[in-house]
Parts: C-alpha cells; structure tokens; sequence
C-alpha cells in the first residue's frame, strides 16, 4: 500500500510470507522450514500529480 504524504513524498507499507516448497525430501519438519514473514517502510521522493 502506498499513499501520498505531500506533493513530492509518498509512504509505503509492504509485507507478506515467504512459503517454502518441497519438503518431502525431510522426514523432519524443523523451525527454519517454516514459512517467513516480511515487511517493509518505504519512503519516495519525486514528483507525484495523479
């Protein structure tokens, strides 16, 4: 999601999950198989006129 702050600023806010594939391989699911969160602030500056 991204948002415009001023003229010239926007703000960003970015996230998801990171899912990881074939495991079959392993007959033990261990913590760092799970599945990652992420998320990100971003901050721009330029011209935005929409």
């Amino acid at each position: 999601m991204e948002t415009n702050v001023l003229r010239f600023l926007k703000v960003g806010v970015h996230g998801g999950l990171n899912i990881y594939e074939d495991l079959s391989d392993s007959n033990r699911l261990l913590n760092k198989d799970l599945p990652k969160y992420f998320g990100q602030l971003s901050l721009k500056f330029g011209g935005f006129w929409e």
